[in-house]
């Protein structure tokens, strides 16, 4: 990994991600021992059973149909309340829209997926809504709060990496979410955020010698890439698209493309014309580097010249128009100076990642909670 893309990934590494993998269990242990007590069992979950014990029946048949048939059957057999904490209920809401999401994702790269690997998923997501929910209500505790002002930041962050805002609301329907759920999660998911801001990470300290001891000895990893400063205009294309739709898209790229060498300026094309998440940014990528992008697209801009315009370029995503500013060569280690902040917090947040998982089945400990699949 060059230095430029292991900054690029350590610096976006979120310690609530780690949230969602920290206890391993046993999707659908009620499968086997229906539950851990009598008290446990909700109503919800008797009426589940049936579904239950048939999805359990399916065979693991090696094939994209069958993975499709075992997706439906897990998602059909979970009760409304998968779980719940201190007495607040844990909907199946998020599972089920992982699960469609799966779905769609199954069929359309022909994949198979087995039922064990659909029960650890499905495990993972109810571990992970538990968590936040006992560091939600911790947040409340610590009274933590969060303002219209704080989730409209949010949301606007958001809604920079779409096209325009149809796209953004499209995107969280498609998870079953209409706008005034997604300013709740928003919500939930930000004390979440500073309870381990506060309790932990703002706790933490790092010193110059870590920074530089782990520069050391990580070397390889702060060696200067080869990289293009490039931008590019993005119409869409998928599979979906019938021949006529194909045309049109290039007719459109066509057109653009004439626009951008007879000189007119390639930011302000981008900005009116792209259909990627960097057309509000005039296209511009930043520096790229050797296996960040597909194939095709790479192919085309490390061929490119400082300031020239490329052919159609056409990739899984649709196509293309790449303008490459300047290139620079492979060579050298990034400057301690430059990185010693990015290392400073990724050590702290390394750290903060250990202490979190202790901090959290300390919280889980106290709590009561309570399983019903």
């Amino acid at each position: 990994m060059n230095g430029r893309s292991f900054l690029r990934l350590k610096s976006v590494v979120s310690i609530l991600a780690a949230i969602s993998i920290f206890l391993a269990g046993t999707f659908f242990s009620a499968c086997n021992k229906k539950s851990e007590s009598p008290s446990n069992v909700s109503s919800e979950t008797g009426k589940t059973l049936e579904a239950i014990e048939k999805f359990e029946t399916i065979e693991d048949v090696p094939s994209p149909e069958d993975t499709l048939k075992l997706i439906d059957e897990a998602s059909n057999s979970l009760p409304e309340i998968v779980a719940s904490v201190n007495d607040v209920k844990i909907t199946n809401r998020p599972i089920k829209a992982t699960l469609q999401r799966l779905k769609i994702q199954a069929s359309h790269q022909k994949q198979v997926i087995n039922k064990q690997q659909i029960k650890q998923m499905v495990n993972q997501i109810l571990q992970a809504e538990i968590q936040r929910e006992v560091m939600f209500q911790h947040g409340k505790k610590l009274e933590i709060e969060v303002s219209d002002k704080d989730i409209s930041e949010i949301i606007d962050m958001m809604k920079s990496r779409f096209s325009n805002e149809d796209e953004f609301l499209k995107e969280f329907s498609k998870r079953g979410m209409n706008f005034e759920m997604l300013k709740k999660e928003i919500s939930r998911n930000t004390i979440v955020t500073r309870v381990i801001q506060k309790e932990i990470h703002d706790k933490i300290e790092t010193s110059d010698q870590q920074a530089m001891d782990y520069y050391k000895k990580n070397e390889n990893s702060f060696k200067n890439p080869e990289s293009v400063h490039a931008a590019h205009i993005l119409i869409k294309v998928d599979n979906k698209f019938s021949d006529k739709d194909k045309e049109i898209a290039r007719k459109k790229i066509e057109d653009i493309l004439k626009k951008a060498r007879e000189g007119e300026d390639f930011a302000k094309l981008a900005k009116q014309y792209s259909e990627g998440p960097s057309a509000s940014r005039g296209g511009d990528l930043s520096d790229v580097t050797r296996n960040q992008m597909v194939k095709e697209f790479e192919d085309a801009l490390f061929k490119l010249n400082e300031g020239e315009i490329s052919d159609i370029v056409e990739t899984q995503f649709g196509f293309h128009i790449i303008k490459a500013f300047e290139k620079k060569a492979a060579g050298g280690l990034v400057p301690f100076d430059q990185v010693k902040e990015t290392i400073s917090n990724f050590l702290k947040r390394s750290e903060a990642e250990q202490i979190t998982k202790t901090y959290i089945e300390d919280l889980e400990r106290k709590a009561d909670i309570k399983k019903f699949i």
